[in-house]
This record gives structure tokens, sequence and C-alpha cells, in this order.
């Protein structure tokens, strides 16, 4: 209809409004006068519904589409691929970290088959005599020559005693049968079941295995043993051999501000505490310390009321519930404290600070501190040319000029042997780490495991 008035109103003849038209070519007038334009082949007749009929605002929106799509896709993908990628690196790390595990358990394993060697070594009275030509005790010093066992260590050590894997050539030999051993029946096929079963067995290395393993030992019969309080027969716990040793430990000046200013409690009311903590009876120490059930009456553990628990220690960590036994007393003097072992302390494996401890705490009051320091100075060469015993370490201290006030409750406290032990292993594997903890009870090339904790 716009077509038509267009038409219309642009008339060359100027025939006006109501005038009509002439035809044109390939034009139709109708019977009311309308013409219609015929169509023509070179101008496309455009199909109703179809795209390019379609009213401007409706174009564009495939494509939309398409980027939704695409934008979704790629989201879900690039999740995906994260989410995989955690995966494998958690599984990845799981895998390394059971492999840290028993590597550190194989460091465990080494140092208690060396331990128990020595200690079998020991009771051998022709090695004892043999290893005594070359100044070495394999007894209770060997373990103190080798303080570690790590794989590096391993290594150098089977390749200087010529332990290297087998060889291609010895290897191909060996599972042709060219090879002839002296060895029994049931060794024999044994190693034929082996070779069966998985022939690139032999030709690994005993050490050829991924990641490293560190096993390190601590004498626990070095320390002092506050567990033996709760079997002190002693009605002052100030008379006691190891409240003395624990009170000597902590005698020095220095420690002076730790128990004036910063405890509410002495040296001596600590270790009274940690007796009527262990200890059966429900009496406190005689004047020191707190009446035992008294000192726990504002102490919440676990949302429960704290008591004494009037048994022996189960572990070190147990004694930080004794009060008074603050985070700083507990680093300060726990490494030199254990709850293994017996009431005696090995000197030729403990401490200086022990060493120090034991003289302080069984001189006179009169003797100076340089003078014990110089004594502990001596009382190391000693025990690094296996010269001190329990009878040296007694003539040392009295030589010097030292006056001991109990020179009995003093050599009955000291020994030169252990039997109670700690090893720490590590395994290490990538970036991961694991470590066993294990306190172990050696008697002869007998051992059994009195703790074991894994971090």
């Amino acid at each position: 209809m716009r077509r038509w008035w267009t038409r219309l109103l642009s008339d060359d003849s100027g025939s006006g409004l109501g005038a009509r038209p002439a035809p044109q070519s390939g034009a139709t007038v109708g019977l009311s006068g309308r013409v219609f334009e015929a169509a023509r082949p070179d101008k496309p007749t455009v199909a109703p519904g179809s795209p390019a009929a379609r009213r401007p605002g409706e174009r564009g929106i495939a494509l939309v589409m398409v980027l939704s799509m695409v934008v979704f896709l790629t989201a879900f993908i690039t999740e995906f691929s994260y989410q995989s990628r955690v995966d494998y690196l958690q599984g990845a790390h799981y895998r390394d970290k059971i492999r840290a595990h028993y590597l550190a358990k194989s460091g465990v394993r080494i140092y208690t088959l060396f331990m128990a060697f020595t200690q079998q070594a020991a009771s051998n009275p022709i090695v004892q005599q043999y290893a005594g030509q070359f100044g070495v005790d394999i007894g209770d010093k060997l373990w103190q020559q080798l303080p570690f066992i790590d794989t590096a260590f391993l290594r150098v050590a089977m390749t200087g005693m010529g332990l290297t894997d087998v060889d291609e050539m010895d290897m191909a030999a060996l599972q042709q049968g060219r090879i002839e051993f002296d060895v029994d029946d049931k060794l024999q096929d044994r190693i034929d079941s082996a070779i069966e079963r998985d022939s690139t067995a032999l030709t690994r290395s005993f050490l050829g295995f991924e990641g490293d393993f560190r096993a390190e030992i601590n004498d626990e019969d070095g320390k002092i043993n506050v567990s033996t309080l709760a079997d002190s027969t002693k009605t002052d716990v100030r008379t006691d051999p190891i409240a003395l040793a624990m009170y000597g430990l902590m005698a020095h000046e220095r420690y002076d501000d730790l128990f004036e200013q910063r405890s509410e409690f002495d040296r001596w009311e600590v270790i009274a505490n940690i007796k009527d903590y262990a200890d059966p009876d429900g009496q406190q120490s005689t004047a020191l310390g707190g009446f035992e059930d008294s000192l726990y009456d504002d102490v919440d553990l676990w949302d429960r009321p704290a008591a004494p628990k009037n048994l022996k220690f189960d572990s070190m960590d147990e004694i930080q519930l004794v009060p008074g036994v603050t985070d700083e007393i507990y680093m300060t003097f726990g490494p030199q404290w254990t709850v293994y072992g017996n009431n005696k302390i090995n000197i030729t494996s403990c401490s200086d600070a022990v060493l120090y401890a034991l003289i302080k705490a069984f001189a006179d009051p009169t003797s100076l501190d340089a003078l014990i320091r110089e004594v502990v100075g001596e009382l190391q060469v000693m025990r690094m040319l296996n010269m001190l015993t329990t009878e040296t370490f007694i003539s040392t201290v009295t030589a010097k000029g030292i006056t001991l006030t109990d020179q009995g409750g003093l050599q009955a406290l000291i020994k030169t042997n252990s039997r109670h032990f700690t090893i720490m292993s590590t395994g290490y594997v990538g970036d991961v780490e694991s470590t066993v903890e294990v306190v172990m009870n050696f008697s002869g090339s007998k051992f059994s495991t009195l703790s074991w904790k894994e971090y």
C-alpha cells in the first residue's frame, strides 16, 4: 500500500490523485484499479518466516547462544581439569606419605637389629676381649660411636664392603642355573621360587629405592627418671636421690628468676608436686608442695575436674598436667627427664647438665660452682677415653676437694650401662616426610617395645 501511494504521488503525468497510472511493463491492474507489480527474475522473493524476513532486533541470537555454550564448556572443562589435578596430587602425596612411613619403620628396624647385635656381642667375652685390644667397648659404647644410621651411610658402607648389585652377566647366569651355590635343598628351592616369581628382584639393589631415612638413638637411662618418685619411701622428698638430682638440675642461679618471678612454686615445691601426682598415697610430701587434691580444684581437664593420677607416668607429656610444671619449666628441664628405666643414671651417656646436677645435688653447699664445672670437664675427657666408671667418678669428684654429703647415695644412683633407648626415625620421599618414635627396652639380644608414636 505504501508503495502504491508513493508511486501515485510521484506520477510524472501530473494527472492528480484521482488519476489511474498507466500500467507499466511487467505490471498488472486489478478490477479496483490497484496496480500489482509482477515478480522479476532479478529481484528474489523473500519467503515469510525466513531469517532475512526477521526484524533487525532478532538477528545474532544464535551467536549469543553459541558464545554462552562456549563459556559454559570452558568453565566446566577448566574445573574438571583442576579437580583432576588436585586428585592426582593428593594421590601422589598419599603415595609418598606411605613410602616415607615405611622408610621410617625400616630405619627403626635396622637400628633395632644393630642394637640387638651390640647387646649380644657385649655378652660374649671373646668378642669383648678382641675388641678391647683396639680400645673399643662393644657393649654400651658402640652405639655412642654410631648415634645415627641413614641411607647415605649404609650405601657407603655397603660399597666399601663390596656389596654391590649383581651385574647383568651374573644375573643371566643365575637365571640359567650356571652358578652353583653351596646351599641346602630348602634354600635352593627358595631361590628358584624367587626367580620364578620375580626375576627382576635379584637385580635391584638393597638400597635401590626412592627416598631416604635417618634413624637416631637417644639413651633414656642417661636421664633422670621422675617416674620413680612414685616408689619413693622417703618421708621427706628432699632426701630422695632422684629428687636431689632433679634439684641439682634446677639449682643454678640462672634459674632463680624462673622460679621466683615467673612461677608460683619454688624448686622443691615443683618436685614435690610431681611426686604427689604419681605416688599412690594422698598425703603431701611433708611441708612441700600442696595438698594433693586441693591443687587441682580450679583445674579443668577436657571439661572434667582434674585430680592426681596416683600412678606412674605413662609418657613425658603427662608431666605437664602437674601444677607448677609450666611450659617454660618443661622445655627447660624436660629434655633431661624421662619416665622409662630405673632409678639409676648412666654417667657414660648422660648430658653435661646431668653430670653437673649429680655433683651439685650431693656436694657440700659451700662448694664453688666453678669447681664443679671443672670436675665436669675432667669427667668428659675420661668418658671419651673409656676410663669413666662409678668408682673413678667418685674419686675424681673427691680428688678436687669437693665434699659429698651422701657419697653412698650418689654411688647407688649412678651406673655405666643402658637398656632403655628411644629410636626416632624419619623417612623422606620428595617433599614428604614421616617420623616414627619408639622407646625400646633391650635385654641382651631380646627387646620389647615400650612406646610407639607416629608423626
